[in-house]
């Protein structure tokens, strides 16, 4: 049986993949920019400046210009800022982007590999709960430094929202997988190889059939053919 690529379905291999890797473009650039929440912090003339703050840096403005630039936290500013709700958004969204690349190393590995039903399963379920972790990076509302201040989502924030809902939507391609696994394989080869037996032996008995009718019939078999055959014997009327 010749296998070709996704073996456990073209259309769903095809779509859980995408979704995946759409997913994990959405999730670091979520997790890794300074755009989660906006905040508005008043400057000493007594306007607003917006100022974006994401899990491991925010924005502030450059020395050189009047540019904003993205920079880590300082060992001062973490102290200030990182509460248990901020620590648990870092590392929503830290085990997000592990959870999500291994999601990605397996749709690139059943391109060519089919998998079990059971472990199409067990991926939809990691889907499922990565997608949770993406949404629950916005735990950053719930920190003390939103409670002092004016927060609102910002652009990495609804992409981790994107994130979320494209590795729920990849659960449901995931979980319809056929069952392609190493076991399935085997028993379908053992099938296909005793099909291919019999059909083998029905083509023999065939041919051995034809080429008995076809072969002429001797004079030695039309003698034996006369000698076999019942006597009539006919009554005198």
């Amino acid at each position: 049986m010749a296998v070709g690529c996704y073996p456990n379905g073209c259309c769903q291999g095809c779509c859980a993949g995408l979704l995946v890797f759409v997913s994990l473009v959405f999730g670091l650039i979520a997790t890794f920019s300074c755009h989660i929440i906006e905040v508005d912090l008043g400057n000493d003339e007594g306007a607003v400046d917006s100022f974006g703050y994401g899990l491991f840096g925010r924005e502030e403005i450059a020395s050189n210009s009047n540019a904003f630039e993205c920079t880590r936290y300082s060992d001062t500013v973490k102290d200030e800022l990182f509460d248990s709700s901020w620590k648990a958004a870092q590392a929503m969204g830290l085990l997000m982007v592990i959870f999500t690349i291994c999601l990605a190393v397996m749709m690139l590995v059943i391109i060519c590999c089919g998998i079990s039903k059971c472990f199409a399963i067990i991926l939809g379920v990691v889907s499922l709960l990565t997608s949770v972790m993406a949404v629950l990076m916005l735990l950053l509302f719930n920190s003390d430094f939103c409670d002092l201040n004016n927060c609102s989502i910002g652009v990495s924030g609804v992409l981790a929202v994107c994130a979320s809902i494209t590795l729920l939507l990849a659960t449901m391609p995931l979980c319809c997988f056929r069952d392609a696994g190493c076991c399935s394989r085997i028993k379908q080869k053992h099938t296909d190889d005793k099909d291919e037996e019999k059909q083998s032996h029905d083509k023999k008995e065939e041919d051995e059939i034809k080429d008995e009718e076809e072969k002429p019939v001797t004079e030695e078999k039309k003698e034996d053919f006369r000698d076999e055959s019942p006597e009539i014997e006919l009554s005198e009327a």
